[in-house]
């Protein structure tokens, strides 16, 4: 998330106030005291993530408008869009408006998708923060930053796995919970014990219903009537509080009143004419500051010009200065121009020389240069290479399906071996499986005879007489509240029929003893011809498979032939190549798939040489120019001109004339610069004269004979509008606190009165209110007992609904039960995942914050160490370690501050980047740690946006130089 701008329509002292544009980087909001940049922090905090639940803590407006406003921000995917919310309100809802669509929702789940999720919580002690925050170690526990971040680890995005496993334990407590009296499962034992109690009797209740009925009417009257009292005493007790805010500020006014009425007479300065005079001042200290200076500056020219010494003989050539300046530089490109030639063609010499040994023997650099038939070679040899490459794929075919033959041929054969096995042993049993046949075949027809003259009651008139058994029992239990003697006949009735349904039943056994023997027999005939009719299909597969076996064999040795014949083709083809090859002067032998790399090789052999030819052209004339150079220089210094190292005794000669003219110039601005500050000297002391003038007039105008005595009266007159500004502010501040138009009344009451009498005012009040509210609690428990006691009676007239109810409640245990079960058990593995990730991810937010504390301190602290408890410590120079007690307030501060650079670090691994606030954290920083760590936020800013409040010029000054963004409020 990129913050645009904002505007407030109305919030603290803001109104109508928009502050922007905005962008990814680091911005510093600049004002003095009181300009009201924690309120704007406060605004970015509410209108983000929320507005605090208290009233008075939300700011409201001081100068009119709504209470609120509205910030534009451009989200991750750089859509635009405005999120509106107001502190007027008791619900804390907002509006969110799609930039591009002008789309408009109210409570949008979609923003919260777009912070990822974020708490309040997180972003006022993580990312918005000021001094009060920062120093607070406590606030980053507070702001389940390091459950957040364990949560992403175990891969659960915004989950916050921390309130995940409270939740689970609050959950499995609600039901059951050791030695708690208000768990869920007591309650329901205790209900479950009164619904049973109450099945065993009931008694006639109205009469004492209307008794209770009476009685909670008369407790809500009175409960009322105490409240009403209550409401009256709030309002006294808000009054005395206002008075009680308001009496500092009425003291400041008081006093500040009776000081302006001794200061009335005297007559105030005006401002211009104050800042006129310190102008005049200022100008004058600056003129003779100047003037010292300008003094001090002369006396160093004229030295510095008598010790310039200048060789007059170089200045009377000043044609040969640009002679050794143009030529030099010539020299220096000559020189190596020719010491790249010349190691060209050594490389270009050795590149031949290799490119030859690649070819192998037969080549030598004659014979290759000769050679001018490339193009001709190369598609003879394509040529040859793709008859090759015909005949070897023809080949590979042919074996391919020759061994797939081969192994089918094989496997034929293991088949023949299996039925040729199967086909003996059929020999042996397969006339003894046909005897057997034959003899189960008589034995089934026999048992089919012997079950057909059997007959038995049908099984349908027995499940008849069981069913009219079972409907008389049904019509005992319909009749028996109505009739119990008709019931009881029905009953037995119902008996009789159950017990002669059984003896048919086990009488009819016997007759079954024939008839279970068939399905027996019927299987055993149907696996016999199943093993007859096997044995058969054997001898048919047989003789099928020879004939196979023959084909197979015939086709293999047709394969062979052909392949025999394409080999000999093959043999042929490599021996017109080698001739080939011959007749073109080369050695026989050549691979003809090589011939591109060995065609390569000869266009090498002659670009080379070309290029050698070429670079020794060139080389000669390089010599010739640098020839020409060195009779050049002969004529200034032949010593030189001779030595192997010439561009040194070119430099040399080139810095003896330039360093001749150079003094030259450098002497005559000596003197023009002397002339110079002389006539400024004269000037200045002028001005000095006309200042002097100039104040003795404005101290005349006030009587003072001198500075000193103007600095009095001056003192006076800024005294007297320090006491109406502070009498201003008191006035405003007390109008806050009581209202406007009650000013007059505010200050009369409080002339009669002190904190004291305030304080014991208030303590009564208190007193009074936390008796009534006792009675009132007491009251509406008595009512609510009442209440209970009367649901209870209404309830415990009905049997079979304290029946239901008991059943209800019962199942109501039972499945409360099992959800204890389940939210204990997931706690358990939740917890003891997340201590596991504790250990494992938290080095990870240790590694950032070393990494940026030990910048911010120079390397002093390069260390943090955390333990599995939480502890922290930190290493000094990579020897001690010290508890984050023992650090300095600045130090903490810092390690703070980095730590939660590091924990933002960690967090947006898996979630949105937010902006980042800060109110003046750098301001106990040293210089050094202040510049280091306003570097390190440079850094941060870079992938994010981090807005910083300050009120301090100097802060304003590094930032501005470290390339930050200013806007001054």
């Amino acid at each position: 998330m990129i913050i645009k701008n904002l505007h407030i329509d109305g919030f603290g002292h803001f109104h109508d106030f928009r502050l922007g544009e905005f962008s990814r980087g680091l911005y510093l909001i600049y004002g003095k005291n009181e300009a009201g940049k924690s309120t704007l922090m406060d605004f970015i905090r509410m209108t983000l993530l929320g507005y605090e639940r208290l009233h008075e803590k939300r700011r409201p407006p001081l100068k009119g408008g709504n209470h609120g406003g509205y910030i534009k921000f451009e989200d991750s995917n750089e859509k635009l869009w405005e999120i509106h919310r107001s502190g007027s309100g008791r619900q804390d809802n907002y509006t969110l408006i799609n930039i591009d669509t002008n789309e408009r929702t109210d409570d949008d789940p979609r923003y919260k998708n777009i912070i990822s999720h974020a708490s309040s919580e997180l972003f006022n002690n993580i990312y918005a923060i000021g001094l009060e925050e920062l120093f607070a170690f406590e606030s980053i526990d507070k702001s389940g930053m390091k459950d957040q971040i364990y949560s992403l680890g175990l891969g659960l995005g915004s989950m916050n796995i921390g309130e995940f496993e409270k939740n689970l334990i609050s959950h499995a407590e609600e039901w059951y919970k050791h030695r708690a009296r208000t768990a869920g499962s007591n309650e329901l034992l205790k209900v479950l014990n009164e619904l049973e109690g109450r099945l065993h009797g009931s008694s006639k209740i109205v009469d004492h219903y209307d008794q209770l009925y009476l009685q909670r009417k008369e407790k809500i009257a009175k409960r009322d009537e105490l409240q009403s009292q209550s409401d009256e005493i709030n309002k006294a007790k808000n009054k005395i509080q206002s008075l009680q805010r308001t009496y500092p500020d009425y003291i400041t006014y008081k006093d500040s009143n009776e000081k302006l009425q001794q200061l009335k007479h005297l007559s105030e300065i005006p401002n211009a004419l104050i800042q006129k005079e310190r102008d005049l001042i200022s100008n004058r200290s600056n003129i003779e500051k100047e003037i010292n200076d300008l003094q001090s500056e002369l006396g160093e020219l004229k030295f510095k010009s008598k010790q310039i010494l200048i060789d007059e003989k170089l200045l009377q050539h000043p044609d040969k200065l640009e002679f050794f300046r143009t030529r030099t530089e010539l020299l220096s490109s000559l020189l190596d121009s020719q010491s790249e030639l010349e190691n060209s063609i050594s490389r270009t010499e050795k590149s031949i020389s290799d490119t030859l040994s690649e070819m192998g023997q037969g080549y030598n650099r004659d014979t290759v240069l000769n050679f001018r038939n490339n193009i001709e070679l190369a598609a003879a040899a394509k040529k040859h290479s793709e008859l090759l490459k015909t005949q070897n794929g023809e080949i590979s075919r042919l074996q391919y399906s020759r061994d797939e033959r081969t192994i089918e041929l094989r496997r034929k054969e293991q088949q023949l071996h299996i039925f040729n096995e199967k086909i003996a042993e059929s020999g042996r049993t397969l006339d003894q499986l046909k005897k057997k046949l034959a003899e189960a075949e008589v034995d089934f027809s026999m048992a089919i005879k012997e079950s057909s003259g059997q007959k038995s009651l049908p099984l349908i008139g027995k499940f008849a007489l069981l069913l009219l058994s079972l409907f008389m029992a049904i019509v005992a239990v319909v009749l028996w509240e109505q009739s119990p003697l008709l019931a009881g006949i029905a009953i037995l009735l119902g008996l009789v029929g159950v017990i002669i349904f059984f003896l048919l039943l086990f009488g009819s056994s016997s007759d079954k003893t024939g008839k279970e023997n068939l399905p027996a027999l019927q299987l055993s005939i149907s696996e016999l011809k199943e093993k007859i009719n096997d044995l058969t299909e054997s001898s048919k597969n047989a003789d099928l498979l020879k004939r196979e076996i023959a084909d197979i064999v015939a086709h293999i040795q047709s394969l062979e032939s052909t392949i025999d014949k394409l080999e000999n083709e093959k043999k042929e083809a490599y021996t017109k190549w080698d001739d080939y090859t011959a007749e073109l002067g080369l050695p026989k032998g050549i691979d003809s798939d090589s011939i591109e790399g060995l065609t390569t090789n000869i266009r090498r052999v002659h670009e080379l040489d070309s290029q050698m030819q070429q670079e020794k052209r060139r080389l000669n004339s390089r010599k010739e120019e640098i020839g020409q150079f060195r009779e050049a220089i002969r004529l200034f210094n032949p010593s030189a001109a001779e030595d192997k190292n010439l561009m040194l005794a070119a430099n040399e000669m080139r810095r003896l004339f330039e360093e001749a003219f150079e003094q030259k110039r450098t002497k005559d601005q000596l003197e023009e610069e002397i002339l110079s500050i002389q006539n400024r000297i004269t000037t200045a002391e002028k001005r000095l004269k006309d200042l002097d003038t100039e104040l003795a007039e404005i101290y005349a105008r006030f009587g003072a004979e001198d500075r000193e005595n103007y600095l009095e009266q001056l003192e006076k007159s800024e005294e007297k509008k320090e006491l109406i500004n502070k009498r201003d502010a008191a006035r405003s501040l007390i109008l806050s606190h009581c209202g406007w138009g009650e000013l007059e009344n505010t200050i009369a009451e409080l002339d009669h009165t002190d904190p004291q009498s305030l304080s014991e005012q208030l303590a009564d009040l208190e007193k009074q209110l936390k008796e009534i509210e006792e009675k009132i609690r007491t009251l509406s428990e008595e009512a609510g007992g009442l209440r209970t006691e009367m649901e209870s009676l209404e309830k415990s007239a009905d049997k079979s609904g304290l029946e239901l109810k008991l059943e209800e409640k019962r199942t109501e245990f039972n499945e409360g039960y099992l959800q204890w079960l389940k939210h204990k058990l997931a706690a358990t593995l939740v917890g003891k995942c997340r201590k596991r990730y504790e250990e494992t991810r938290q080095p990870s937010v240790i590694q950032h914050t070393s990494r940026i504390f030990s910048a911010i301190t120079k390397g002093r602290y390069n260390n943090i160490i955390v333990d599995i408890n939480g502890n922290m410590e930190i290493t000094e120079d990579k020897l001690h370690r010290k508890s984050i007690e023992n650090l300095s307030r600045g130090t903490r501060e810092q390690l703070l501050l980095a730590l939660r650079m590091g924990l933002i670090e960690e967090y947006e691994q898996g979630a949105e980047p937010l902006p980042v606030i800060l109110d003046d954290v750098l301001v106990n920083f040293d210089y050094p740690r202040r510049h280091e760590t306003a570097e390190q936020l440079m850094k941060f800013a870079q992938s994010r946006q981090v807005i910083l409040f300050s009120c301090h010029r100097h802060m304003r000054g590094l930032f501005e130089e470290l390339g930050a963004k200013i806007m001054d409020v």
